[in-house]
């Protein structure tokens, strides 16, 4: 990962001010650092090298130095997109894929984005219009915040580098809670710092003169299809083969994480990569490292485990809390933190077998759609009265699943990690104009109304929260 951080103002003293951003977050680059100031704005680039290390130095320009360009990520398709735009007449100076984003900037403009395949977040600076442009992928995996304090736009790949700034003022965002309580983490487009705003996954936002465009380019569509068992464990291999070898391609290294489960062994399978690396705990029962070592040795591969005492858990998470820059209430993060801090002795870059369950139906109560079907059987109003009655009672196994069976799934699932129910959290926090875990997740359903209620689940869960790295 890298890190990004910028503002437009006609502030004297800009430099002083990006180099402070910059370093507030330069645990995200450890191979270098660049700026570009001019009369109107000021960026800030921390690199983590992975592709072209000596040409791909950040901030990058096109041909006659009118653009300039912030880059986090990695574009996998970068090689087929550079032989089209050479031969539409564009000329490179190196071999990085942050220079192919320059180029595509100024052939197809903010269509670029539906050009693109990876994970990125990107700031595209146009000199001539004094024009901002930037965007974030498909699924939101690499962070981008921006908020406008008076008249100066700024933005960061972390909040806290936004805090930086010397006119920022910070102010929690009480409005945020109760949604927070229901989801897990916060799901809203708005932050817990008061103004600051995340670009929501697949999209771009375009600022000049003062104004803020911003687009959704991209939303998960599932293609139903009737499919035998053989088509579709092709399919899978095929797909799977061909993403595993456009993410390994421009790094010089590549490992992966490797738990007992189906997804990251898969993956570590088909990839043929020779470092894996695994972390557990001292009870057994909550500790795969065997597992994951039993399986590297019969691919006859390195595999490097930790286990992770309580105190070590516990002293991580205020670091791991500070890291987020928002609360995240999933105690997997610390084994994450963890995992990458090993990881990262030996690579720069790794896979894992995250989104696998969303895309597969791997969690339990997707099963609920194909299971009990005799109880979708009775009457609709039958059991839409049944559904009523228990829902002025508590919470209670049996009785939620009458409850939910009788009801709408846009109206009671928000995805995956609900914690405390809509009504809950407002009881609890009755303050502010709360967010409501409906008018979130409205706009996913709006796109998926004519699905299978499998089919919504899974774009529900995509699509209501961001893989942040």
């Amino acid at each position: 990962m890298c890190g990004i951080v910028g503002f437009i103002s006609k502030d004297k003293n800009k430099k002083i001010i990006i180099k402070k951003m910059a370093d507030k977050i330069k645990h995200r680059g450890p191979d270098g650092e660049g700026y570009y100031i001019d009369k109107y704005i000021a960026l800030g680039h921390r690199r983590l090298a992975i592709i072209d290390k000596e040409g791909g130095v950040q901030p990058l320009y096109n041909e006659n130095k009118n653009l300039v360009i912030l880059f986090n990520g990695e574009i996998y398709n970068y090689k087929e997109l550079k032989n089209e735009l050479e031969k539409n007449g564009h000329t490179f100076i190196s071999n990085s894929d942050t220079e192919v984003l320059v180029h595509a900037y100024e052939k197809w403009e903010k269509d670029m984005v539906n050009h693109l395949r990876g994970m990125f977040a990107f700031v595209i600076w146009d000199k001539k219009n004094k024009n901002l442009f930037m965007a974030r992928d498909h699924f939101g995996i690499k962070p981008l915040y921006y908020t406008l304090v008076g008249d100066t736009f700024i933005f960061a790949s972390e909040i806290k580098a936004i805090l930086e700034y010397p006119n920022f003022n910070k102010v929690l965002n009480k409005d945020v809670l109760s949604s927070y309580l229901c989801f897990n983490f916060n799901p809203s487009s708005e932050t817990f710092f008061k103004g600051v705003y995340s670009l929501d996954a697949g999209s771009y936002l375009n600022y000049k003169d003062g104004v803020i465009d911003k687009k959704r380019y991209f939303m998960l569509d599932f293609q139903e299809e009737d499919l035998s068992k053989e088509e579709l464990m092709k399919g899978i291999k095929d797909t799977l083969k061909n993403s595993l070898e456009v993410h390994k391609m421009g790094s010089e290294k590549v490992g992966s994480f490797l738990s007992s489960g189906v997804d990251s062994s898969y993956i570590v399978s088909l990839s043929k990569v020779k470092d894996t690396f695994s972390v557990g705990y001292e009870n057994p029962k909550y500790s795969e490292n065997m597992e994951a070592y039993k399986l590297a040795s019969k691919l006859k591969i390195s595999n490097k485990s930790k286990i992770i005492t309580m105190e070590e858990y516990m002293e991580a998470v205020p670091k791991v809390m500070y890291m987020s820059d928002e609360p995240l209430a999933d105690p997997s993060l610390i084994s994450l933190y963890f995992l990458s801090e090993l990881a990262s002795k030996d690579v720069k870059v790794v896979m894992s077998g995250e989104g696998a369950d969303e895309f597969f139906g791997g969690y339990l109560n997707y099963l609920e759609e194909s299971t009990n079907v005799w109880y979708m059987k009775i009457p609709y109003f039958m059991r839409k009265i049944a559904s009523t009655l228990v829902s002025i009672l508590p919470p209670k196994r049996g009785l939620n699943f009458i409850y939910r069976r009788g009801a709408k799934l846009e109206s009671y699932h928000i995805g995956l990690g609900e914690v405390f129910k809509s009504k809950e959290a407002k009881r609890l926090v009755n303050f502010g104009n709360q967010i409501k875990c409906t008018d979130i997740t409205k706009e996913i359903y709006e796109t998926c109304k004519n699905k299978s209620n499998l089919v919504k689940r899974q774009i529900i869960d995509f699509g209501s929260k961001d893989t942040i790295s």
